[in-house]
């Protein structure tokens, strides 16, 4: 019984792994603890040996105007139409403190007659409100962009169009650092773009992961998982009982309790008979 318990304290530290690395709503986390957005671009050419790398970039849409369950506004989908609402995330390492003015270009493209979007155009970094570091981290000291991991997070409308097409498509987003904002390149970094100062090399692979399919699957593989190890621990347990039965000595077997007194009351009889017979035991 000790190896059975053993046996089950393994599968059940077994389970716990393999079910610990997500968080319960379908999303994964990577190797610097922070939650992997599901849409996340797969595929995107980014600026190489640059001071500044982009390791993370998104683009949702959904319909405009003031969301309300059950209204259908909030899609957050990959495919964009002309006025919608997008939402652009990006995750980006500086490798160094930068000693000079830091300006970052954002420009979604658009599609058909729906126009393109700057959502920054040149900007000093150190100005634009929407991007975060870590907790304790600073994103600018005395106007120069610092070292660490940063986040941007913005918001903004795609214009109206001006034919009667329906156009939907996935919008590219292309991102740019620079240190002259007189410059046609972006010496800095960047992603999605031809004016890096270096070479390009592409990482992910092409189109956005679906939220709902990722959650489902995650959860039929958990899932799948521990019924697996229920079933594995059960076949274990029976067969080492099994086996601790097939191994025991056999017990010598009693007779039935009714054939206990019958076998008790002649044995009686017969003592009697014989006392009755021999009458000199009986007088003696």
């Amino acid at each position: 019984m000790k190896f059975v318990h053993q046996a089950l304290l393994s599968l059940v530290v077994l389970v716990v792994s393999v079910s610990g690395n997500n968080n319960g709503y379908g999303n994964y986390y990577n190797n610097n603890g922070q939650s992997a957005s599901n849409k996340t671009y797969s595929e995107f050419s980014v600026c190489s040996d640059s001071l500044i790398t982009v390791d993370e970039l998104s683009i949702t849409c959904d319909s405009p105007g003031t969301y309300y369950y059950g209204s259908g506004k909030y899609r957050n989908s990959e495919t964009c139409q002309a006025g919608d609402k997008g939402r652009v995330h990006m995750k980006f390492y500086v490798k160094e403190i930068i000693q000079s003015t830091t300006y970052i270009t954002v420009y979604v493209q658009g599609y058909g007659t729906v126009e393109s979007v700057y959502v920054h155009a040149v900007e000093d970094i150190c100005g634009v409100s929407s991007i975060y570091g870590k907790t304790g981290t600073t994103l600018c000291n005395n106007g120069f962009l610092q070292a660490g991991y940063f986040y941007l997070q913005e918001t903004f409308y795609f214009g109206s169009q001006s034919d009667s097409y329906q156009y939907k498509f996935r919008p590219k987003v292309e991102v740019g650092f620079t240190s002259d904002p007189r410059s046609d390149h972006y010496d800095l970094g960047g992603a999605n773009t031809q004016k890096c100062s270096g070479n390009l090399f592409f990482n992910w692979s092409t189109r956005p992961d679906v939220a709902i399919p990722e959650a489902l699957k995650s959860f039929i593989i958990t899932f799948g998982i521990l019924i697996f190890c229920i079933a594995a621990t059960s076949f274990v347990g029976w067969y080492i009982t099994k086996r601790a039965h097939a191994s025991a000595p056999a017990a010598t077997k009693s007779p039935p309790l009714n054939d206990a007194f019958a076998y008790s009351a002649e044995n009686d009889f017969r003592k009697q008979a014989m006392l009755g017979a021999n009458k000199n035991l009986v007088d003696t």
